[in-house]
């Protein structure tokens, strides 16, 4: 009687640098999205041999997925195509099928645009958070209002960011 073979080890287990270059965020992320991919593949009795019938897979899942939350769900499909590549590197650019799906996504489900705060919003929850404790972030609030921060814009700004009328930066061209 042969020798059962082994079981395969996951990519993730058997190389895990595969994942070195992925923020701990992102990895979690794409881990469960890749996860709910697999099990929807166990209950739809799904079980892809090669590149193209995983890359038909996926673009059944994402249009499940599309029906499933009505035209939401473009992250999760996005993040269940970068998980695959991340955990299966040989697959990146042959998933054409699946990757034409996500970037169509918004084509057929535009995304719902919500006006910005006001001013006198952002001003009240400013000086909420620096009545409360929270000087710097009351700050950062009116700053990145007033100034047209993204968050990551934000976070990233230094002490050395920040110039003065006298300060020697600005030269002496510099009038207020």
């Amino acid at each position: 009687m042969a020798a059962a073979k082994p079981a395969r080890e996951a990519p993730s287990s058997r190389w895990p640098l595969l994942q070195a270059g992925y923020a701990p965020s992102t990895t979690k992320k794409y881990r469960a999205a890749v996860q709910a991919f697999y099990g929807w593949c166990k209950t739809t009795n799904e079980n892809p041999t090669d590149v193209e019938a995983l890359d038909e897979c996926l673009a059944d899942y994402f249009h499940a997925v599309y029906e499933d939350n009505e035209g939401k769900g473009k992250q999760k499909a996005r993040d269940t195509l970068y998980g695959i590549e991340m955990y299966l590197p040989r697959v990146k650019g042959q998933l054409l099928i699946a990757g034409r799906v996500v970037n169509r996504w918004t084509k057929l489900h535009v995304a719902t645009s919500y006006p910005p705060l006001t001013w006198d919003l952002a001003a009240l929850v400013g000086v909420h958070l620096a009545n409360t404790g929270h000087f710097r972030f009351g700050v950062g609030t009116v700053l990145a209002f007033d100034c047209l921060l993204r968050v990551g814009e934000l976070t990233n700004l230094r002490r050395e960011d920040v110039a003065f009328p006298k300060d020697r930066r600005m030269g002496v061209e510099y009038k207020i």
